[in-house]
């Protein structure tokens, strides 16, 4: 005898799909400008890659 799932029980969560990482909050904010403006958004992006590069690690 086989046992069906019931059909109200939920399919289980899928645990081999990796886990993706957060969204970057800047790179997110550059794609916002960049559908508004393109060379705005050019602007920014080399402002944060000289900020970038100036952090300390």
């Amino acid at each position: 005898m086989t046992t069906e799932p019931r059909p109200d029980t939920p399919p289980a969560a899928d645990d081999t799909a990796p886990e993706l990482p957060a969204p970057d909050p800047i790179e997110e904010e550059i794609a916002q400008i960049d559908a508004r403006d393109p060379d705005a958004a050019e602007q920014v992006e080399e402002v944060v890659d000289e900020a970038a590069a100036e952090r300390p690690t």
